[in-house]
Order: C-alpha cells, then sequence, then structure tokens
C-alpha cells in the first residue's frame, strides 16, 4: 500500500479507520522522524488487531523506544499480533520466552512459538531451528531447514557449509558456491573465506531441497552434547574442551562481528570507565542485547554448562579480532581490589571469576594464549574452548592467572571471549540498558 499512495492519501484512509493504512502511516511518519505522530497512528493500527502493527508496537515496548521497557506488555502485544498472523511476532515471542535470564522464561513455550514462525515460513524462525538441530548432530533436518530460510543470510551461510562438508548429504561444491555467493550478498563476510578458498574456480549450481516435513517443524531438537573437559594446569587451574563449538556456529559469530568490530578497550583503573591502550590493541564487539537470539542463547547456555555457573553470572559475550601484529599482553582478567575504579565494576555482579574463551577460525600464524609465569602456552583448533580460573579455590585473585594473547603474524585471529562473574550481572536484567557501559573490559 505504501508504495501506491501518496502520504495525504495515506491519512486518509487512516483518519476513515483503515488498519493497514494507520500502520504504513506511522511507518512513513517515523521515517520522517515525527516519532509520536508515528506511535499513536502504530497504537490505532494495533487495537484494531493489525499483526504487524502489534508486533512493532511489542518490539517498541520491549526496547523502551518512546515507551517504558515492559516485558510483560511487549509479550501480550507480540502474542496478540502473532495469533493475528504476523510469523515476526511469533519469533520475537520466543526469543522472549527462550532468553533464560529472562522472568518467566520457558523453554517449551519459546519452541512452540519458534515452530510456529516456522511453519510460516519466516526465515530467522528456520534458521534458529535449523542451529538447534546441527547442535544435536542432526545434519539432515539441520540442513532442510536451512534450505528453507530463503534470503535469511546467516542460514545461506549454514547451507553452505552444509553442502561443503557434506553434513546432512554428500558434499556438492557447486551448490555450497551458491549459497555462499548468496550469503555474501546479504553481509554474510566469512563467506568470501570459503568462496576464495575451497570453492575457487568452482561454478555456482543450486540444487534446491524439498520443503521441511511438517512433522519436523513439529518436532523438538535433540540436546547438544557437552565434549569432555580436560585438565590442562591445576594452578591457575586451566581446561579445555575440544570442539565445543561447531564450524557453523563460529562462523556466525564472525559474520555478527565483522563489520561491527572497534578498537579494543580496557578498564581504567582509576575512574572505571574505559580507555583505549597499547596494552591492548585487539578490536572486538560486545554482542548486547539489540542483536541477542536463540542461536546465541544456545551458546552462551553451553558456555555457562561448563563453567557450573548460572547464565545470568556471564556478561555480554566479547568477540574478537587480532590483524597481524595485534595482541594483548599479559594481563589479568579479575578486578583488581587496590585500584580505585575496581570499585564501580565490582558492583556490577562481583569479581570477574572464570574466563572462557571458544577459538573461531585458525587460519592464521601466531595469536598463541600464553600463561607466562607457569610457561604454558596454548594453540587451539577451530571451535575448542581454553576455559580457567581468574582466583584460587579460595575465591583469592590468582596472579598465576596472567595471561596474554601474542601477535598475530599473518591472517586474522577470532575468539569469542565470556568472563563470568561471582554473581548475577545486573545489565542483563530486563530493563537494565545502559549499565553495561559502566562494566569496563
Amino acid at each position: 500500500m505504501r508504495q501506491t499512495l501518496s502520504l495525504p492519501q495515506l491519512i486518509a484512509r487512516a483518519e476513515a479507520g483503515d488498519a493497514e493504512a494507520q500502520y504504513c502511516l506511522a511507518s512513513a511518519l517515523h521515517g520522517q522522524g515525527r516519532a509520536a505522530e508515528a506511535a499513536s497512528w502504530l497504537e490505532r493500527a494495533a487495537a484494531a488487531g493489525h499483526g504487524h502493527a502489534l508486533c512493532s508496537l511489542g518490539l517498541m515496548t520491549l526496547d523502551g523506544r518512546g515507551l517504558s521497557p515492559d516485558l510483560e506488555r511487549a509479550r501480550a502485544l507480540l502474542r496478540t499480533g502473532a495469533r493475528a498472523g504476523s510469523a515476526q511476532a511469533a519469533y520475537h515471542l520466543a526469543e522472549l520466552h527462550g532468553f533464560s535470564d529472562y522472568p518467566g522464561a520457558d523453554n517449551a513455550l519459546s519452541l512452540a512459538w519458534l515452530q510456529q514462525a516456522a511453519r510460516q515460513g519466516f526465515g530467522p524462525a528456520l534458521r534458529c531451528l535449523g542451529f538447534a538441530w546441527a547442535a544435536g548432530g542432526a545434519w539432515e533436518p539441520a540442513r532442510a531447514l536451512f534450505a528453507a530460510a530463503g534470503d535469511d543470510g546467516p542460514g545461506l551461510h549454514a547451507l553452505g557449509l552444509c553442502w561443503l562438508r557434506g553434513l546432512g548429504g554428500a558434499a556438492e561444491p557447486g551448490p555450497a558456491r551458491a549459497a555462499f555467493e548468496a550469503a555474501l550478498g546479504l553481509g554474510e563476510t566469512r563467506a568470501a573465506h570459503h568462496l576464495d578458498g575451497e570453492l575457487a574456480g568452482i561454478a555456482p549450481a543450486p540444487h534446491p531441497l524439498p520443503p521441511p516435513s511438517a512433522e519436523l517443524l513439529s518436532a523438538t531438537p535433540p540436546a547438544a552434547p557437552l565434549p569432555e573437559a580436560r585438565d590442562l594446569l591445576a594452578a591457575p587451574r586451566v581446561y579445555t574442551r575440544v570442539g565445543l563449538y561447531s564450524e557453523l556456529e563460529c562462523d556466525y559469530l564472525i559474520n555478527l562481528a565483522a563489520t561491527r568490530v572497534s578498537r579494543s578497550l580496557v578498564g581504567d583503573p582509576l575512574t572505571g570507565g574505559q580507555m583505549q591502550d597499547p596494552v591492548r590493541t585487539s578490536r572486538h564487539f560486545t554482542v548486547g542485547p539489540a542483536l541477542r537470539d536463540l542461536v546465541q542463547e544456545a551458546l552462551d547456555r553451553r558456555i555457562a554448562r561448563c563453567a557450573g555457573l548460572p547464565l545470568a553470572n556471564g556478561e555480554f559475550l566479547c568477540l574478537l579480532n587480532y590483524r597481524p601484529g595485534q595482541e594483548y599482553k599479559p594481563h589479568h582478567d579479575y578486578f583488581r581490589r587496590e585500584q580505585p575504579g575496581s570499585a564501580q565494576r565490582l558492583r556490577l555482579g562481583g569479581q570477574r571469576v572464570q574466563t572462557l574463551l571458544v577459538y573461531l577460525n585458525e587460519d592464521y600464524a601466531g595469536g598463541e594464549t600464553v600463561f607466562p609465569r607457569v610457561d604454558f602456552r596454548f594453540r587451539p583448533r577451530r571451535g575448542d574452548l581454553l576455559h580457567f580460573h581468574n582466583v584460587d579455590a579460595q575465591g583469592v585473585e590468582d596472579e598465576l592467572s596472567l595471561h596474554a594473547g601474542e601477535p598475530v603474524l599473518s591472517g586474522e585471529k577470532w575468539l569469542a571471549s565470556k568472563w563470568l562473574r561471582a554473581n548475577p550481572y545486573p545489565p542483563r536484567r530486563f530493563g537494565a540498558q545502559g549499565l553495561e557501559s559502566q562494566a569496563g573490559h
């Protein structure tokens, strides 16, 4: 409608009670920066039962855009929108019931809403279901779900990896190239790594797959297994788990961060704020609430299981990128209590007691993680976890946990960093926007 009607025509139809016109008018006014007028028309369209308007209003209520953040009202609006036929509303309901640190989290209800959105053909929902089946090792249904996700960039990238690696069927480079080319066109930058590497010189050959069955879209994905922990050091306490994340999951996180990274910061020991320092020359991106989804939720839960701590104790996932020459010189992850700036940071969940690093690629030279006080070096494979405690068994800050990321010599190094606090981390609470800026790095 918005393409065929002028603004005066939209206004006339909206004033006559046309809910679709009211929704389109709200979108047009929002694009002109007329937020208050847009919100008023959106409210009217939502009151008339317009599914997309209900979804938009629910998301505005969730994010606090011009409204006070209200999780229960957001859920109610999204629920009504989903029942009115909005697949996007059902998808976001799945997220709001699936985030385990939100009040009222319910895994079964989350899956039901996700499946509803998937049955309506909503690409992100099909992709999230695909990742859930892949995490449990069920590659054939995962590949079918990725293929059904259509123009969803992360789903296309995952489909390319399935074709390339022979996951869920035979390896076929032509379909892999076609999927990666489509994913790259949608901003999945890691696709270029595969196109310019293993698939160089291969012609694209799209290979449509049958749509997922009704049974698959109603079934429960298998649980993801947890690789066995292997002790590396007793002091400091250091462990590894081989293959904690799959290649699909590693690429998913690289793609998420690739265009968003900026110069890494460290905590200011005097103020507790953040600052640049030559000790840390990498780039990073912290995945805050706005970009959180059910794939990341599953990865976060896996990390929390490894740590043996509640997910609520975890800081937001930090994705790190090191280019040639970049490093993180020897440092501790715990907060030094004698430093004035630590008081503010310790108020947000207490001490940083554990660090978990998942290495997302291996096509680089240099960049080893080292513990200089115990002469230990770690060079992982893609998807491996390095897990260490920043405090000893008595809860005292462990000086032996001093560690560093050595300079990368060639290529780029990517890893995911998760710091866990002694207590729940307040910025993770619903409605706590802004607190994360006080946490430091």
